[in-house]
């Protein structure tokens, strides 16, 4: 049909009417966008009837399925022949007075099930007492108090306090028309851990709801006679068997949010068009280039061919890059994968984001998108200059005979021009490379360089592959860049030079530049190793496609592209293994000033752990009219088992107050004695950190660094928030509560991190992890953190250099490896330029240390990537394999 309507109206005329229809559809699509948000506009009420109706029914038959998934899983179980069996000898057994025998095959049975994280079964006996199960744990609901239990199929809510609730279905386990058991199947649907992460996620039936109806959705689950007043329209779950289960609310949208919605659906569809009309516009820029360089304009000179081509190959570019931006502008596909959608981590901005480039960056799938518009930009440039790979293999061939004759247009200022312009091209790429690679180690938080599995992890391997494809197109630049600089030195080669004149001519003239550039631009950029290999596997496959036979899918063979793929991760990696270096280093002057200003982000964070759960704790009691021995053991309480105990570098309390002022309970976790004046020092410290909390004018936890009591120059965390109480009517806090985590006296503090299953998600649980850190005074250790610092003194030689230098770096071994460490001077007026004695007191140094990778940890890292390359390889040598099949059949047939 297409080949039709080709043959019968021409190209440019189906091209022409295809983007016509496509620029149709975008003004219809804009047309009823316009009508419909009007529509929304002037019928709102009825608009919100009919969206909270159907969500509501949506509810109520996701519901139906859940419990119908349920109830047919228990009855399943109740069924099995083994479960039948065994009962029914475990009751008579029973019955007999031989006791409760041990169900080992039951066991089994149950052991062996499948259920998944959110499911649990349990197997009880007629009474009902339990008899063995599989999976979490939960007390007993209402159906074994229900009138006719066990009779029939009954389905339930199982509560665990408020953290859990689970949909329980009860199935009875009949021998014939005798009951012998009954099986409860559980299925999760609310769970309210104490922080949300990868090891603890929560999980709630109402936010999925909410999630698959755009609207705002509250459920209550369980049989209650009274339900709250609320004036959104509700929905009763009932079980199969009509027990009331719960009650779900659907808050109407509010008009701007129907609006918006319904504007947003038909934006998705404008941007879809959009992109087909995008890209149907490079399709035909690209037909008209290929029609400019067709059969018979090859048979032209090449600079002919060079100047028919030029514009539209300039078109093909520049529309590629606009293309690029213009999927920027329409949010594509980003808008596209958002929520819960399959790649919606691609676009996650959290694990990657740049401002490099106005956007090309700001996600792990704009990358992505971002290296292939680079790739098709390094294949156009290699067609584009295809007709100088076959001039100049001609040229190749005939070196001998013609370098005794004239050139074609001889001029020595030409002649150096070319390899200076090339010189420039191939710094500037290598500049962009190095920058790219850089940036994205930089604003990233993905573990690149990790001693893990050989196949890393699915984001990671996102940006491998990407940034190889941007490698790619580098050296696909690089091989066209020395195609028309080959013709273009054979074409104005000055006559009466050796051949040996020429090259050395040609090849100062081209490392000039690159060695300028890399004096002033790309030396703290592109590693010296990254730029000579870009030159010499650009140099190398320039000079193999002036060999014979070398069409464009002949080297696409399965060794060959092996072989690319080594060649363009070794000329990677020393780019990555740059960035890496200045983000470990950038780390390690972060970690140096935190040490050294004591600032600690996971104390901050515990301290308003305790502070918050001080307050949800006593919202409900006056702690004023409590004993001393009751407010003794609640701040106990409080702090045993939280965060803040688990930090062993830090003396922890919790104190009580009156909203006088006075201490009326305590708890301190410490390693020494408490001392006689702990009251009064913190009454001292309540007012002070009480006044800063008024001057600041906060209404939540306010936690504040202030120096010590015993040593100035260690700081100590306070924080300190109201408790208000229900009863309280006139509305001042009937108590306050203030925490304090003071850094312990011992030398050598250990590192006890936070255990990561109780932490949320995206907090570092300790900014030193495998670091190891000192600060010396006096050449004289006085405190470390971490592992073993190796010394303590330090060291003469670095003692001498930092006397006329602030910050060093060196190497270091010790104990066989091999360290990158960091040393910073402090001197006494910038640590404390409040303190009378700082012109007497000596210096300090810190020191930061790092285990700096080893030859093995390099191989082993550039094998990872390799196999990252392996992603890219495969496809090309798929389609190097059917280009040469059309090739083969062509010969052979006569025809494709």
């Amino acid at each position: 049909m297409t080949t039709r309507l080709r043959q019968r109206y021409g190209g440019w005329a189906w091209q022409a009417g295809v983007a016509l229809f496509l620029v149709l559809l975008l003004a219809a699509t804009w047309g009823l966008k316009t009508r419909r948000v009007a529509e929304v506009r002037n019928t709102v009420q009825q608009e919100q009837r009919e969206a909270v109706q159907k969500a509501l029914t949506f509810i109520k038959n996701d519901f139906v399925r859940l419990e119908r998934s349920v109830r047919r899983r228990a009855r399943k179980l109740a069924s099995h022949p083994t479960v039948v069996r065994e009962m029914r000898a475990f009751v008579r057994d029973d019955q007999d007075g031989g006791g409760r025998p041990m169900p080992e095959k039951l066991v089994k049975h149950f052991e062996a099930l499948d259920l998944g994280s959110r499911m649990a079964v349990e197997l009880y006996d007629p009474t009902p007492r339990l008899v063995t199960w599989n999976g979490l744990g939960m007390p007993l609901d209402r159906a074994p108090n229900t009138a006719g239990f066990l009779q029939a199929p009954q389905t339930a809510i199982a509560r665990d306090g408020n953290r859990r609730e689970a949909l329980a279905a009860w199935w009875p386990v009949r021998d014939g028309p005798r009951v012998v058991g009954a099986v409860r199947l559980l299925r999760t649907i609310r769970y309210r851990p104490p922080v949300d992460n990868r090891y603890l996620e929560s999980h709630d039936l109402a936010k999925r709801w909410e999630r698959a109806t755009n609207l705002s959705v509250e459920v209550r689950l369980g049989r209650k006679e009274t339900e709250p007043e609320r004036e959104a329209p509700r929905r009763v779950l009932r079980g199969a068997d009509s027990t009331r289960l719960g009650v779900a609310w659907v808050h109407p949208p509010s008009p701007d949010q129907l609006v918006g919605a319904t504007a947003a659906r038909y934006d998705n569809v404008l941007a879809f068009w959009g992109v087909l009309l995008l890209f149907w516009s490079l399709s035909v820029l690209w037909s008209w280039y290929r029609k400019r360089r067709s059969t018979r304009q090859t048979e032209r000179p090449v600079h002919e061919q060079l100047q028919r081509g030029l514009l539209p190959a300039v078109a093909v570019v520049a529309g590629i890059a606009g293309a690029r931006y213009a999927l920027l502008a329409l949010n594509a596909p980003n808008r596209w994968q958002t929520g819960k959608a399959p790649l919606a981590p691609l676009f996650d901005p959290g694990h990657l984001a740049s401002a490099l480039g106005n956007g090309l960056f700001r996600s792990t799938g704009d990358l992505l998108v971002t290296a292939l518009a680079c790739a098709a930009l390094g294949l156009v440039v290699l067609h584009v200059t295809w007709p100088f790979r076959k001039k100049g293999a001609q040229l190749f061939r005939l070196r001998e005979r013609l370098a005794g004759r004239s050139a074609e247009r001889p001029s020595l200022l030409r002649f150096l021009t070319t390899p200076v312009a090339a010189g420039v091209v191939v710094g500037s790429v290598s500049y962009g490379l190095a920058k790219i690679t850089r940036q994205v180690l930089l604003d990233s938080k993905l573990r690149f360089f990790a001693r893990e599995d050989l196949v890393p992890d699915p984001l990671v391997l996102v940006v491998f592959c990407a940034l190889l494809l941007i490698s790619a197109a580098a050296v696909a630049l690089v091989v066209g860049t020395g195609w028309v600089a080959f013709w273009l030195l054979m074409r104005y080669r000055p006559d009466g030079w050796s051949p040996r004149a020429l090259a050395a001519a040609g090849g100062l003239a081209f490392a000039a530049p690159l060695l300028a550039g890399y004096a002033f631009m790309l030396r703290g950029t592109a590693p010296a190793a990254a730029v000579a290999a870009l030159v010499v596997i650009g140099g190398v496959l320039a000079v193999a496609g002036f060999l014979p036979d070398w069409g464009p899918a002949r080297p696409l063979t399965l060794r060959n592209v092996l072989l690319g793929i080594f060649l363009v991760t070794v000329m990677l990696y020393p780019m990555l293994d740059s960035g890496l270096d200045v983000q470990r280093r950038q780390r390690m002057r972060y970690v140096a000033t935190s040490f050294a200003d004591q600032q600690d982000p996971r104390v901050t964070f515990a301290l308003r752990r305790v502070l918050q759960k001080t307050q949800a704790r006593l919202a409900l009691a006056n702690p004023a009219r409590m004993t001393r021995s009751t407010r003794d053991s609640l701040a106990n309480e409080l702090l045993r088992g939280s965060l803040l105990s688990s930090l062993s570098l830090y003396d922890i309390s919790l104190t009580l107050f009156t909203p006088a002022g006075r201490p009326i309970g305590r708890s301190l976790l410490a390693t020494g004695r408490a001392g006689n004046r702990l009251q009064q020092v913190d009454s001292m410290e309540f007012s002070v950190v009480h006044q800063m909390y008024e001057e600041s004018g906060a209404r939540r936890p306010f936690v504040e660094r202030i120096t010590g009591r015993r040593q100035r120059d260690r700081f100590q965390y306070v924080g300190i928030t109201p408790l208000y109480t229900a009863g309280r009517k006139d509305g001042t806090p009937a108590a306050w509560a203030m925490v304090r985590a003071a850094p312990q006296t011992p030398l050598r503090e250990g590192s006890n991190a936070f255990p990561r299953v109780l932490l949320p998600a995206g907090l570092n649980p300790s900014p030193y992890a495998n670091l190891s850190l000192a600060t010396f005074r006096g050449r004289a250790l006085v405190r470390s953190f971490g592992r073993d610092f190796g010394r303590y003194r330090l060291d003469a030689s670095v003692a001498e250099r930092l006397l006329t230098r602030q910050t060093f770096w060196r190497f270091e071994t010790v104990k066989d490896q091999r360290y990158l460490t960091f040393y910073r001077r402090y001197d006494p007026e910038r640590a404390n330029p409040s303190s009378p004695a700082a012109a007497q007191s000596p210096a300090r140094v810190v020191g930061v240390r790092m285990p700096a990778f080893s030859t093995f940890d390099h191989l082993y890292f550039l094998l990872r990537l390799t196999v990252a390359g392996l992603l890219i390889g495969i496809p090309v040598f798929l389609w190097g394999l059917y280009r040469r099949y059309r090739a083969w059949k062509r010969d052979n047939t006569g025809r494709y």
